[in-house]
């Protein structure tokens, strides 16, 4: 069975760009702490705002951060 697995796919999105997270959480609009939260897995987004956000934030559809592995 197929999960959704949005920690990996932003970090891994995240190094394809180029990006640091000091770049990427500016960027968002969210913390450090926050965005390193998201790529661990001990955090999701709590808003679909934020989410766009992030996805904005590494050039990808938001779509795309959900994205079976």
């Amino acid at each position: 069975m197929a999960t959704i697995d949005f920690p990996n796919n932003l970090m891994r999105i995240r190094n394809r760009k180029g990006c640091s997270v000091l770049e990427c959480a500016t960027a968002a609009g969210v913390s450090i702490p926050s965005w390193y939260r998201y790529e661990s897995g001990d955090q999701f987004p709590g808003t679909a705002e934020t989410f766009d956000k992030i996805a904005a934030a590494v050039g990808v559809k938001s779509a795309t951060l959900l994205k079976d592995t």
